[in-house]
């Protein structure tokens, strides 16, 4: 199975392939590889002399060039490409190696998505059992506050009765049924 089958015609993969030949001569430019998007990578000197010749540059041509782009990085250059452009590494990554890296990238992602979700069901879990025990210390309280207002209630209640039964029992001590009006007409 070739990845870049339909990203780089075979023409342009035998001219990347003559490109890549270090021994012909006045060549200042060399091809060093492709990622699994089509993106090519080159290594090339400014000058042949001792000083260039022991660090030759590094550039990244993506695959559709596109205006007013200025960090070709955030297209999503692979890892290992990143580390061969800056260095890090000494040889360029072969095509089996980043479809290796790009296997391994698609199983952290599914672990992390599937630890994500493990997380997330936890956390609900813990949610829900906090909910049921502020649902039950709800009902608590509300039950605790209506037995109150009962007992209170009663209290008033049982408190205005026996006023009644003390107003009925002294009804003839009571000044205000007891006393008569005179009228103040003198006439």
């Amino acid at each position: 199975m070739d990845p870049l089958k339909g990203l780089v015609p075979v023409w342009k993969q035998i001219y990347y392939k003559w490109r890549s030949i270090r021994s012909v001569p006045f060549r200042k430019w060399f091809f060093m590889g492709y990622d699994l998007k089509g993106n090519t990578y080159w290594e090339f000197v400014l000058e042949k002399s001792p000083q260039t010749m022991l660090r030759p540059r590094r550039i990244y041509q993506p695959h559709h060039q596109q205006k007013f782009i200025y960090d070709y990085f955030q297209a999503g250059v692979p890892i290992s490409w990143a580390q061969w452009l800056r260095y890090t590494r000494a040889t360029p990554p072969t095509i089996p190696e980043l479809i290796k890296e790009e296997q391994r990238l698609h199983m952290v992602k599914a672990q992390v998505g599937a630890s994500e979700v493990k997380k997330q069901r936890s956390e609900m879990e813990a949610g829900m059992a906090m909910q049921k025990a502020l649902d039950q210390e709800l009902k608590k309280v509300e039950k605790e506050k209506m037995d109150n207002f009962v007992r209170d209630h009663q209290k008033t209640v049982g408190h205005e009765k026996k006023n009644e039964n003390v107003g009925n029992s002294n009804a003839d001590d009571d000044v205000i049924q007891k006393a008569s009006f005179t009228s103040r007409r003198r006439g």
